[in-house]
C-alpha cells in the first residue's frame, strides 16, 4: 500500500468497524497507551518545572517587560511554524509506513528532506527578520519587544529542529528517550536560566539570551543521542547513498497544504497576542499571556500522548486493521478527556483565585480570561487526535478546506472581539475557534475515514465529565470557597469521574501487571475491561 492511498473499505458513514481486531492490533494499542502514560508522567514533571519558571518570570519582570517578552515569543512561534511546515508530523506518518514496507531508501530520504528543509527555511526566516526589522518595528510599536525579537528569533529554527528530533525519537526510539529529552532535560535547563536571572537581578534581555543558549545546547546533545538510537535500531546499516530516494513530491504534497493547520494554531496564540498589542495595551497582552499557559495545560495529557499516536496509527493503517485503529483513536481520546479533567475543572471554576494566587492582585482581570480559554483548549484535547487521524488517512483536501474556513472566521471574530473587549474578547474568539475547528474535524472523521465520528461506548464518559464540571461551577458561584477547598473539590470530582468510567480506560488491557494488587483488580479487573 502506498503512503498516500486510502484504506480499503473506507468512508461509509454508517459502517461499523469489523467486530474484532487482530492480536497484533490489540498489543500495539496496549503498547501505545503504556508508552503514552510514561510520557504523561514526564509531562507532569515538565509541567511542574515549566510552571514554576513561568510564575517566577511573571513575578520578577514588570508587567510591561513581560508583555514585551510575550510579544517576541509570539513572533518567534510564527517563525517556528514557517520553519517546520508541518514536517514533524509528516515524517511521523511517512517514515514508519516506509519502514513497515521495508522501503529504507525512501525512509532515509524522508528524514533527509525534512531536516534539510528546516535548516534552509530557518536561515531564510533569520535573514528575513533582520532585513525587515524596520517594518516589524513600525507594526509592533514596541522598541523593547523588537530588541528581544532580534535575539530570540534564533529560537525559530532551533525549536523547529527540536520538534523534528522528538518526532524521530517517537518513530524510531522509545518513550523513555522522549521522556528525558522533553520533560526533564529541557525544563531543568530553562528553570536554571530563570533562577540565575533572579539571583543576578538581570533584565529581560538576559532571559532572552538564556532561552536561546538552552535551545542550542539541547539540540547539540540530543543529535548525538538520536544517531545512537538509530544505530541501536539497526537502521544505520540501511543508510546508503546509492539507495536513498528523496520523496519530495509525496512529502511536500502532504505537508504544504496542511500548513494551514499550523497557521491556524498560530492565529490562536501568536497573532492574537500581537493584535492585543496593536488594538489595546501591553498590559492586556500580559493578562492574556500570563494565563494562556495554564489554559494550554488542559492539553497536557494530549501533548504527552500525541508523540506516539501518529506512528502507531500509521502502522495500523498500513496493515489495514480498521478495528484496532478505531479503538486506538477513541480509547486514547477517553484517556485524555478523563486524565485532563482536574486541570479543566479547577481552572474553569476557580480561575480568578488561581490568577491572583499565582501572579498577584494586579492580574485579577486575567481570571475571567482563563475561565473562557480553558473551555476551548479542553475540547481541543478531549476529542482526541482528530486532525492527526485525518492526516494518517491522507485527507489533505478536507483538512485544508476545514482549516481555511476556520481561519477566516477566526481572524474576523478575534479582531472584532479584541477591539471591543480586549483580552476577554481574545479568549472568547480563541475558544470559539477551537470548538468550531474540532466540530469540522469530527465530521471529517465520520464521513472520510473508517473510524467512527463518535463511538457510542464513550457517551457516558463525556456526559459525566460535563456534569462534574457543572457541579464545580455551581459550587463556586453559590459558596465561593477558597482555592484550597476548590482544589480538594476538583480532586474529589476527578476521582468520581474515574470511578464512573473505569471501563472506558481499559486499564486491565494496558497494565495487566497491576491486577496483582487487590484494590486494582476489584476496580479494573476482567469484568470492567472490554
Amino acid at each position: 500500500m502506498s503512503a498516500t492511498s486510502d484504506q480499503p473499505g473506507n468512508g461509509a458513514v454508517g459502517l461499523d468497524p469489523e467486530p474484532a481486531s487482530t492480536d497484533d492490533g490489540r498489543r500495539a494499542n496496549a503498547r501505545q497507551i503504556r508508552g503514552s502514560s510514561l510520557l504523561l508522567g514526564g509531562r507532569i514533571i515538565g509541567l511542574a518545572l515549566d510552571f514554576v519558571a513561568q510564575v517566577l518570570i511573571v513575578q520578577h519582570l514588570s508587567k510591561g517587560d513581560y508583555g514585551s517578552f510575550a510579544i517576541a515569543l509570539s513572533i518567534v512561534a510564527i517563525g517556528t511554524t514557517l520553519c517546520l511546515l508541518g514536517l514533524e508530523r509528516t515524517v511521523g506518518r511517512f517514515a514508519p509506513i516506509y519502514q513497515e514496507n521495508g522501503d529504507y531508501g525512501r525512509m532515509w530520504g524522508t528524514i533527509a528532506v525534512v531536516l534539510l528543509s528546516v535548516v534552509v527555511i530557518g536561515m531564510m526566516v533569520l535573514l528575513g527578520v533582520y532585513a525587515l526589522q524596520g517594518l516589524l518595528g513600525g507594526v509592533i510599536g514596541n522598541e523593547l519587544a523588537l530588541a528581544l525579537l532580534l535575539i530570540m528569533i534564533l529560537l525559530s529554527p532551533l525549536q523547529a529542529l527540536d520538534s523534528l528530533m522528538i518526532a524521530l525519537f517517537a518513530t524510531f526510539g522509545s518513550a523513555r528517550s522522549i521522556f528525558f529529552r522533553r520533560y526533564v532535560f529541557a525544563p531543568v535547563l530553562q528553570l536554571s536560566v530563570v533562577v540565575a536571572l533572579i539571583l543576578t537581578d538581570s533584565g529581560v534581555r538576559a532571559l532572552a539570551l538564556g532561552y536561546v543558549a538552552v535551545a542550542a545546547i539541547g539540540i547539540g546533545i540530543f543529535s548525538v543521542v538520536l544517531i545512537r538510537t538509530l544505530g541501536r535500531a539497526g537502521l544505520l546499516v540501511h543508510l546508503r547513498r546509492d539507495t536513498i530516494r528523496l520523496p519530495f513530491r509525496e512529502i511536500f504534497g502532504f505537508s504544504l497544504p496542511l500548513l494551514t493547520t499550523d497557521l491556524l494554531f498560530v492565529l490562536r496564540t501568536s497573532l492574537t497576542v500581537i493584535l492585543i498589542e496593536i488594538l489595546r495595551t501591553t498590559e492586556e497582552v500580559a493578562d492574556y499571556r500570563a494565563v494562556l499557559p495554564i489554559a494550554i495545560q488542559n492539553m497536557f495529557v494530549a501533548t504527552s500522548f500525541r508523540f506516539l499516536f501518529t506512528p502507531g496509527a500509521s502502522r495500523l493503517f498500513a496493515r489495514g486493521d480498521r478495528t484496532a485503529l478505531n479503538d486506538l483513536y477513541w480509547q486514547t481520546a477517553a484517556w485524555i478527556a478523563i486524565l485532563s479533567f482536574p486541570v479543566f475543572g479547577l481552572s474553569l471554576a476557580f480561575a480568578e483565585p488561581i490568577a491572583v494566587f499565582l501572579f498577584g492582585e494586579v492580574y485579577r482581570p486575567a481570571g475571567i480570561v482563563l475561565s473562557v480559554l480553558v473551555v476551548g483548549y479542553y475540547v481541543n484535547g478531549a476529542l482526541g487526535f482528530n486532525s492527526l487521524l485525518l492526516r494518517v488517512f491522507g485527507r489533505v483536501r478536507y483538512l485544508v478546506t476545514a482549516d481555511l474556513s476556520t481561519a477566516v472566521v477566526s481572524v474576523a471574530a478575534i479582531y472584532l472581539l479584541i477591539r471591543e473587549y480586549g483580552a476577554l474578547g481574545a479568549a472568547i474568539g480563541t475558544s470559539a475557534t477551537l470548538i468550531l475547528q474540532n466540530a469540522l474535524y469530527q465530521w471529517g472523521i465520520r464521513t472520510r475515514t473508517s473510524v467512527r465520528g463518535f463511538d457510542r461506548r464513550y457517551v457516558r464518559t463525556y456526559v459525566s465529565i460535563a456534569a462534574a464540571a457543572a457541579v464545580l461551577v455551581t459550587i463556586q458561584l453559590l459558596l465561593d470557597p477558597p482555592l484550597p477547598v476548590g482544589i480538594a473539590l476538583a480532586g474529589t470530582a476527578w476521582v468520581g469521574v474515574i470511578g464512573f468510567n473505569r471501563n472506558a480506560l481499559s486499564i486491565a488491557d494496558s497494565y495487566p501487571e497491576l491486577l496483582r494488587f487487590g484494590i486494582v483488580r476489584r476496580l479494573f479487573g476482567p469484568t470492567s475491561s472490554r
